[in-house]
C-alpha cells in the first residue's frame, strides 16, 4: 500500500496509514522518542506528556496532527 504522492521508491508500507518514517520526516523528526516527545510537548502544551514514558502518547498526536495538516496523504487503494 502506497500513499497519495509516495514515489513508491523507498518501498511500500505493510500496513494502512502513513509509514512512520513519511510522517516523522515531514515533521523535522529523526527515530528518537525523546524529540518526538518534546516537539508534541510544543503543539500540544495542554497534554500530558511530562514522563519520558509518554513517547508512544506523543507520537499519536504527532501523527494526528500530521493527517490533520497533510489531508492529502491519504492512501490509494491498491490496483492488485
Amino acid at each position: 500500500m502506497r500513499l497519495a504522492g509516495d514515489s513508491g521508491h523507498a518501498g511500500t508500507c505493510p500496513y494502512p496509514g502513513p509509514c512512520p518514517g513519511a510522517w516523522k520526516r515531514r515533521l523535522g523528526l529523526s527515530g528518537d522518542k525523546e524529540q518526538a516527545r518534546l516537539r508534541a510537548m510544543q503543539l500540544f502544551f495542554g497534554a500530558d506528556l511530562r514522563l519520558r514514558k509518554h513517547h508512544s502518547r506523543a507520537e499519536a498526536l504527532l501523527l494526528a496532527w500530521y493527517g490533520w495538516r497533510h489531508p492529502n496523504a491519504v492512501l490509494r487503494r491498491s490496483s492488485i
